[in-house]
């Protein structure tokens, strides 16, 4: 289920489902659809030893770290770190030894 203007989701009561090959085995919950304009808002959970490699941006990501943590370039985000990845720019790999739930938009 996705959310239409003025409409209100309980995330507890949505099933995770599989995301793109491209998030390597990681779960979601889509919260806004952006089948459309292109703006996606997803609560995403990374299951213990997840990995993504290098690569760059085509939309403008921003990250909310819930529970765990995960490390990108180097850089270890624990629940409460928000990241803003803009558009084009390229980063490191990032991985998640233990798992990790994240609140993610791209536009």
């Amino acid at each position: 289920m996705t959310v239409d203007s003025g409409t209100q989701l309980n995330t507890n009561e949505m099933v995770w489902e599989s995301t793109p090959s491209v998030l390597h085995g990681a779960e979601g919950k889509v919260l806004r659809d952006g089948t459309q304009d292109g703006t996606w808002t997803v609560l995403l959970r990374l299951p213990p030893g997840w990995e993504i490699r290098d690569h760059r941006h085509t939309s403008t990501e921003e990250r909310f770290v819930l529970a765990g943590e995960y490390t990108i370039d180097g850089v270890r985000c624990g629940a409460g770190t928000y990241q803003m990845i803009p558009a084009g720019e390229a980063h490191e790999r990032a991985t998640s030894a233990f798992g990790c739930e994240l609140l993610v938009r791209w536009d």
